[in-house]
């Protein structure tokens, strides 16, 4: 492809795309899907999997498009009480660890200060490092591991470490559950079909299927409607 259609920056949205270069890219995709057709489709054949292609597979897609060409309803308001909800409960949870600790200055949105307070003043274990800098690590995953390694001295300590996991869930629940904005109070997830390795559908920009259930209810069935 020409460089000057090349789309550099992943942030882009398509529908901020010049006309010229979204056609340019539609070209070269159809194109190289027709080249790959043959090639699968051998395979499909090779590998006994044509027939489960074309009868269960094939027809599906016209559903699976239009599904998500039509979107799925989105709660603005459910969105800013549980937003509401999470913000307060983060608060309380950052004082009573704050108190429980006596370190009222404690910044907890700082890695540094977080990494102080894990493995210097409560002592525990490093179980993960940092990949670029191997920092010892404060994130979900790492705490996650120091309280399945717990030590019998580091038990003292399990309330103040269950409290900062909590904490962590918390703080990712507000910012890639609840961040979600529509313009017309739909969303429009792209929907693999057979994305997972069971066979189901699977959800992508955002995937749904990952929503914790303390906020599934920002997706909800308009009047008459049932999900």
């Amino acid at each position: 492809m020409d460089n000057k259609y090349a789309i550099t920056n992943t942030s882009h949205r398509w529908f901020q795309l010049p006309v010229r270069q979204a056609a340019h890219y539609n070209a070269w995709d159809i194109l190289a899907t027709a080249k790959l057709y043959e090639a699968v489709t051998k395979e499909l054949k090779e590998n006994g999997q044509w027939e489960f292609y074309q009868t269960e597979v094939r027809p599906l897609v016209p559903a699976v498009l239009e599904m998500q060409a039509r979107g799925l309803p989105f709660s603005h308001a459910v969105q800013a009480q549980l937003r509401t909800r999470y913000r307060s409960e983060l608060t309380e949870t950052d004082e009573a660890i704050k108190e429980a600790v006596d370190w009222p200055d404690l910044n907890l949105r700082s890695p540094k200060q977080k990494a102080e307070l894990l493995y210097s003043r409560l002592g525990f274990k490093v179980m993960k490092r940092a990949a670029k800098t191997q920092a010892p690590s404060t994130d979900q995953e790492a705490l996650v591991r120091i309280l399945r390694n717990l030590r019998k001295k580091d038990e003292p300590h399990r309330a103040t470490l269950e409290k900062l996991f909590h904490r962590s869930r918390l703080q990712t629940i507000l910012s890639r559950y609840l961040r979600l904005y529509s313009d017309d109070g739909r969303l429009y997830p792209r929907i693999k079909l057979y994305g997972a390795e069971t066979g189901r559908f699977a959800y992508a920009d955002p995937a749904l299927q990952q929503f914790p259930k303390e906020v599934r209810g920002v997706v909800e069935a308009r009047p008459g409607y049932r999900l």
